[in-house]
């Protein structure tokens, strides 16, 4: 049965999920069961090797609660990952990053949603690997209708509570990325930001809408002095997002250095891409 439970500024709610999406003023936000992606604020884009195009990207979320949990509560995900509990300490460590303030001085969305929001368009958006959600509640200022995914529920807490400030309706899934998606889709847009995960972005593929977009930035392996993951594991190689999205037209896309708004350097690759 699915079920999609909404949290209304105090009240709580439950109500079966429709085809149709609501279009009410009303803060709401939808708690459900995910991983993390980071970002930034405008940027500067220089030593670029690739760089063409124009496009968009999207995001959406539905999941599969029992019927017995018919809770406002944040729905979790409490299947084992198989072959141990590495998705129990994944959460527990970036829980106890979002508990000690990580991240919290970035409130602003990443700078390659300003710098290409001319190729945002559609309706509904899935932020994949959502951490404090500041992405997917740009895309919801935007008029997107937005689902958001991550594995931390405290930064899934800290995000709906931003939203909800802001009067800004957003679908919040804790749920652990390095399993399947809880997702149904079609989305217009998809948005996966700063997370490195192949198999997960080969299957967001299959959840675009005809037409519909999906947009990705990552760390490149670099021997440059930039930041990000010291762990290579955590960075891609030139050329593999591009390789990975293949079945899809790609309309803009770059790899080089970007110069962040505090004035580090990052080694990055963008690529929008869309389902034709």
């Amino acid at each position: 049965m699915y079920l999609r439970t909404n949290f209304r500024l105090g009240s709580i709610s439950t109500s079966l999920r429709n085809k149709t999406r609501h279009h009410d003023h009303q803060p709401v936000i939808a708690f459900t069961n995910c991983d993390h992606g980071e970002a930034a604020p405008r940027s500067t884009q220089v030593k670029c090797r690739i760089d063409r195009g124009s496009a968009r990207f999207a995001a959406t979320y539905l999941c599969e609660l029992p019927a017995s949990r018919e809770t406002g509560s944040p729905h979790y995900n409490d299947k084992k990952t198989p072959g141990g509990s590495v998705s129990n300490e994944d959460r527990r460590r970036w829980n106890e990053r979002y508990r000690g303030g990580a991240y919290q001085s970035r409130e602003h969305h990443s700078a390659i949603l300003l710098e290409w929001q001319d190729a945002l368009k559609g309706h509904s958006a899935l932020d994949i690997a959502c951490g404090r959600g500041r992405n997917a509640i740009h895309l919801a200022s935007l008029g997107f209708d937005v689902d958001a995914i991550d594995i931390s529920d405290i930064a899934i807490q800290q995000a709906a509570q931003l939203a909800n400030s802001m009067n800004l309706r957003v679908h919040w899934i804790n749920h652990d990325l390095e399993r399947s998606l809880p997702l149904e889709g079609p989305y217009d847009l998809i948005l996966m930001i700063r997370y490195v995960n192949e198999p997960l972005l080969s299957t967001a593929i299959k959840l675009l809408a005809p037409q519909g977009k999906i947009l990705v930035e990552e760390h490149l392996i670099s021997d440059e002095n930039v930041i990000g993951p010291t762990n290579p594991e955590f960075r891609v190689q030139p050329g593999s997002v591009q390789q990975t999205l293949g079945s899809l037209e790609i309309e803009r896309e770059f790899e080089g250095l970007i110069q962040e708004p505090d004035g580090t350097w990052a080694a990055l690759v963008r690529v929008l891409a869309q389902r034709v």
